[in-house]
């Protein structure tokens, strides 16, 4: 990596949330599906911002899964992979 592995360098901080995202993208269709049975099972019984804040990491896992698939998802998976 250019100019060293140190939270001063903004390579890190780019590689580092680049990491992230391709990790989220392998669990986010499990961890969006299961949002979606605990929403569909316990509506009731949930808080209204729990709920909000569910909802929103269903949004974002289905939204980071699609991202995988296009061109510029596959630009930085194959940039995540070499």
């Amino acid at each position: 990596m250019p100019f060293g592995m140190h939270g001063w360098n903004p390579f890190m901080w780019l590689y580092g949330l680049t990491a992230l995202r391709y990790l989220a993208g392998l669990a986010s269709p499990l961890l969006a599906g299961y949002g979606v049975v605990l929403l569909a099972r316990d509506r009731r019984s949930l808080p209204r911002g729990l709920r909000a804040l569910l909802l929103a990491g269903v949004v974002a896992g289905v939204v980071l899964t699609v991202l995988r698939f296009t061109p510029v998802g596959a630009d930085m998976q194959a940039w995540w992979l070499d």
